[in-house]
């Protein structure tokens, strides 16, 4: 995990609140419904990683007991509704369904502040949204995310959720990366594990050329930190 994120502190990347309005702005786009009952948007906004399918997951994440403890610790800063997180987890799995549910839920309570996906917020395809800063205050925008991403459990759910689907026995991901960035050529063939964490300690991530979504490799590149065991169906 250390080694992931020295990796990504090399990156720009926005992890909870990002303006589309500065620098990163998209054309105007709606939702249209899908055919399995979620939406899908046109586009969203440039050098984001957002999401352009909602309420559209497919796979079963089966929770081990420190995806549950994980869970219970993400919640613990929130004002949560735990009857409907204790309905989604009491069989310790998160169906397709329990995660699109938390999804349409997290979106409903959105829409109570005019916000709909694709027009002016967007869903972080790791955790997070994304929408105008000019549409809200600072102070507004955090109780937003309080009320309708932590408090209706979505962020901890789909974090949770996300993580047992990729890694379902909570491995170390680390020297599975590293063979990832090797298998999609993203570093010298020669490097070896050692050679490779020596350098990210050092300061000096072999990575660091990998600067923004419009790098070549940067959609390896996230495939790779995201998914390196390569188990999520949809990306």
């Amino acid at each position: 995990m250390h080694s992931l994120i020295r990796i990504l502190s090399c990156l720009i990347v926005s992890i909870l609140l990002v303006s589309s309005s500065a620098g990163c702005g998209s054309s105007e786009s709606g939702a249209t419904a899908s055919q399995n009952g979620g939406i899908t948007v046109s586009s969203a906004p440039k050098g984001s990683d957002a999401q352009t399918e909602y309420m559209s997951y497919t796979q079963t994440a089966e929770l081990n007991d420190s995806y549950l403890i994980q869970l219970k610790n993400e919640l613990s800063m929130s004002n949560v509704d735990m009857d409907f997180v204790n309905a989604v987890i009491e069989d310790h799995v998160i169906t397709a369904d329990e995660m699109n549910e938390s999804e349409r839920r997290a979106i409903s309570c959105l829409s109570k502040y005019d916000m709909k996906p694709g027009e002016n917020f967007w869903f972080i395809k790791n955790g997070g949204i994304i929408t105008n800063a000019a549409d809200h205050t600072p102070e507004e925008s955090h109780q937003i995310t309080n009320e309708c991403l932590d408090d209706t459990a979505y962020s901890a759910l789909k974090n949770v959720y996300l993580g047992a689907v990729r890694n379902p026995d909570n491995i170390d991901l680390e020297p599975y990366r590293f063979q990832c960035y090797k298998d999609y050529k993203l570093i010298d063939q020669d490097y070896s594990y050692e050679q490779f964490q020596q350098e990210l300690d050092n300061g000096k991530s072999p990575l660091s050329y990998i600067r923004s979504s419009s790098t070549p490799g940067y959609r390896d590149f996230m495939d790779c930190t995201d998914d390196p065991l390569h188990h999520m169906k949809s990306k």
